[in-house]
């Protein structure tokens, strides 16, 4: 059983979430220039998973006194639309409008070379789901910055292919910040981590659904999507790529034998949701709802029997908080929570209508995910500021990391 935090630091990481702080002034119309001063840390965004770690960031940083700036694109360019800190890349040079859909474009000499000359960090963090990241931090490496790659899925990271891009462009980051232990061999025996300190830092999205399960009332969020309290909810939240309508249709037409049941779809953030709802209404669904994003995927999940999802980390965020958990993909699929039998996998939908079955017609006792068998570390968002603190003053030549650091085999 994984061990609750105390009240107090969820109402403050609460305020985190919802606001961002007030300490932090809203942005201006138009990007801060880069000052050409040194700053502690750079953090480097592009997709959902890495903008809402690192925006969490930003006030822990604050509170220890250490200098930030965040250059985004993509999805980040949306996640950070409030804080000061935040420098759009595209405002700086030369970056195709596709950029953001095609991980493997990166910067022209001339807008790297200028970020790199009136930028001078200490420390980057790059997350890992774009080439142009990993050519930023291999510039800034060469001018003696510390450099780190927070990995925030939960997949091995041979697994991810949006990662892809990143490993392939990389010449190596001093240390790779992982969410779990199980993820460590697997990325020591990839080249572009040959000569990588190897960290486990967990990831703070976990903590994010813990805020929202620990105030939630199951029966006052059915009442509030108007959700009969009778007939058992699912939810399935969406995903985006090539592969991803594939498997929504599938689940989608098993749903379509199981009228009693009450489906929610929550879009990913990277999508409008116009998939979802022209799928839904060429089957003439009147079960299924795809949802606005007025509520947040966790909140639609403290009402849900059962949480489907293709390969999002929302069936990780989910599994955390007990909810039994249904990955939709192919047979060769796998991840730590199947492997540990503590989430199932459908690839046809007789098999999602036998799971549902299992799950919601005759329910069992609800495995928690235990911290021993992930090897997930507990409050990863103060261990992660505390170890870039750490960092920082040994960069200057005192301190010392405080993640625990592994040596793999190979690595």
């Amino acid at each position: 059983m994984k061990t609750r935090l105390s009240l107090s630091f969820f109402v403050f990481l609460s305020c985190l979430l919802a606001t961002g702080c007030s300490s932090f002034a809203r942005q201006t119309e138009s990007d801060p220039a880069l000052s050409g001063d040194t700053v502690d840390i750079v953090l480097i965004a592009n997709d959902q998973g890495e903008s809402q770690v690192f925006k969490l960031l930003l006030p822990e940083l604050a509170r220890r006194n250490l200098s930030t700036q965040v250059l985004t694109m993509g999805q980040a360019d949306t996640v950070f639309t409030t804080q000061k800190e935040v420098v759009r890349l595209n405002t700086l040079g030369s970056l195709s409008e596709n950029a953001a859909n095609d991980r493997t474009q990166r910067l022209d000499k001339e807008t790297l070379e200028r970020i790199a000359t009136q930028l001078r960090p200490a420390i980057v963090v790059t997350g890992m789901s774009h080439a142009i990241q990993a050519q930023l931090a291999n510039r800034f490496k060469t001018a003696g910055a510390t450099t780190m790659a927070f990995y925030d899925n939960f997949d091995l990271v041979s697994q991810a292919q949006f990662a892809v891009p990143w490993l392939e462009t990389t010449s190596g980051v001093d240390e790779l910040l992982l969410p779990g232990h199980y993820q460590a061999v697997d990325a020591g025996k990839l080249p572009a981590f040959a000569n990588s300190q190897i960290s486990i830092s967990g990831n703070p999205a976990l903590e994010q659904w813990d805020i929202v399960f620990l105030v939630a009332n199951p029966v006052q969020e059915k009442q509030r999507l108007a959700l009969d309290p009778k007939r058992p909810v699912i939810l399935f939240t969406g995903g985006y790529g090539d592969e991803y309508e594939h498997w929504l249709q599938l689940f989608l037409q098993a749903m379509a034998e199981r009228p009693d049941l009450q489906v929610l779809i929550a879009p990913h953030p990277k999508t409008d949701g116009q998939l979802e709802r022209s799928s839904v209404a060429a089957l003439k669904l009147t079960n299924v709802s795809v949802r606005d994003g007025a509520l947040s995927t966790a909140q639609l999940a403290t009402a849900a029997d059962l949480v489907v999802t293709h390969k999002s980390t929302t069936g990780f965020q989910a599994a955390w908080q007990g909810l039994p958990v249904l990955f939709v993909a192919a047979d060769d699929y796998t991840n730590i929570l199947i492997d540990a039998g503590l989430a199932s996998r459908a690839s046809s939908w007789q098999q999602i209508l036998n799971n549902v079955h299992r799950t919601i017609d005759q329910p069992r006792h609800r495995e928690t995910v235990s911290f021993q068998t992930l090897g997930v570390p507990e409050q990863s968002l103060q261990r992660i500021a505390d170890h870039l603190q750490t960092t920082r003053y040994q960069v200057v030549g005192a301190g010392s990391p405080i993640l625990e650091q592994l040596q793999v085999e190979n690595n």
